[in-house]
């Protein structure tokens, strides 16, 4: 009966050793999402991410990830959220995921010393570490998009002409100027551009642009906007006969790759046949098929509404920046600096600083970063 005695209390002893040097602390990640709620799937695996983290014993196994997932249907929103974790202390940021927004919430950011990181953010505006010197993301720039541009015309060209007469439409907003700026700095002698139009964000009267690129004799245009700035002007283009088997259409992932995420529109069916560029994925691997499987097999719809279906490609980007966003909060409170968070302010130095150190074998291949913050593109 003593020996009984002695076992049970000695049990005891381990089971309050154990919780007492590993308690469960509570992490508050802050995440602010752009897209709307509709596409359900984008919601899921933000979520998927969090619970593999909160479910995984090699990760983060002391410590409860708490999302705080907040929807910014509008820029001033999203600037007040910045604002509002910036007073709370919370100084890492994940989601920031489309570009147009971050042109103004990157600087508010800096303002306010928070440490942003985006899974689909591709302007190369961003790329700018002394205006944005806060930002990073896990997804290459347009800038290598337009190369790849570049190079699969001069290879179409050797197999006809037209291919290197392009007109260049651009909105008026950063973006599509700094694609354009890129294309025209790497042409070469090759290329002759027949035009370079810029029309301005949300007008409905294209005449101008459109009747210079049609008397340019041009076959090859390259549209470098953002998609819900595209439609309107695919409308009008269609109108003068600017679409169609003698014209090639040429863009960025910003139309191509975000349409699936706001819709086309009544352009849709216009854009068959459009030339686009996305980046690399090699949908391959171990991790890879592990994840695919769980997610098309495993899920729970009703937990992860949209699951069930092979994942797109940005949901793999989503999934990536939050691994390695728990990777670098497991490193910083390895080394006691998340002790006090977020009574105590990490700065936003230390977390950009970090976040470009990590070395990461994702679902989108292996991540490492520039100094600038930008992945560098495979």
């Amino acid at each position: 009966g003593s020996m009984r005695g002695v076992f049970i209390v000695s049990l005891l002893f381990v089971l309050i050793s154990c919780s007492q040097s590993a308690p469960i602390s509570n992490f508050t990640l802050p995440y602010i999402v752009e897209v709307p709620p509709i596409l359900e799937s984008w919601y899921s695996v933000i979520q998927f991410a969090v619970d593999d983290i909160n479910n995984n014993s090699s990760l983060l196994p002391d410590t409860f990830i708490d999302l705080e997932l907040l929807y910014a249907e509008t820029i001033p929103a999203a600037i007040e959220a910045l604002i509002e974790y910036s007073e709370r202390n919370l100084t890492l940021v994940c989601g920031n995921e489309f570009d147009e927004p971050l042109e103004y919430t990157g600087v508010v950011a800096t303002t306010y010393g928070v440490a942003q990181l985006s899974p689909t953010a591709t302007t190369p505006l961003l790329s700018d570490d002394q205006q944005f010197p806060y930002f990073s993301r896990i997804i290459g720039t347009g800038h290598y998009q337009i190369l790849s541009l570049i190079d699969t015309l001069e290879e179409l060209s050797r197999q006809g002409k037209g291919w290197t007469d392009v007109a260049i439409v651009v909105s008026s907003r950063e973006y599509g100027i700094e694609l354009a700026e890129t294309f025209l700095g790497n042409v070469g002698d090759s290329f002759n551009v027949l035009s370079y139009q810029q029309f301005l964000v949300y007008s409905d009267n294209f005449e101008i642009e459109l009747n210079e690129i049609k008397s340019s004799g041009a076959r090859v245009i390259l549209l470098l906007c953002y998609v819900l700035e595209s439609e309107e002007f695919l409308l009008a283009a269609d109108e003068y006969g600017l679409i169609g088997e003698n014209y090639v259409w040429a863009t960025t992932d910003s139309i191509v790759g975000s349409g699936g995420i706001v819709g086309y529109g009544a352009a849709q069916n216009l854009m068959r046949g459009m030339l686009g560029t996305f980046e690399y994925l090699p949908n391959s691997g171990e991790y890879y098929d592990s994840f695919v499987e769980r997610w098309v097999n495993e899920t729970d719809p009703v937990q992860y509404p949209g699951s069930g279906v092979v994942p797109g490609a940005f949901l793999l980007f989503i999934y990536d920046h939050i691994m390695i966003a728990a990777e670098v909060i497991e490193e910083l409170m390895n080394e006691g600096l998340l002790d006090d968070y977020p009574n105590t302010k990490v700065s936003p130095e230390i977390w950009k600083d970090r976040i470009r150190q990590v070395e990461h074998e994702g679902l989108t291949g292996h991540i490492t970063f520039k100094e600038s913050g930008d992945r560098l593109s495979q």
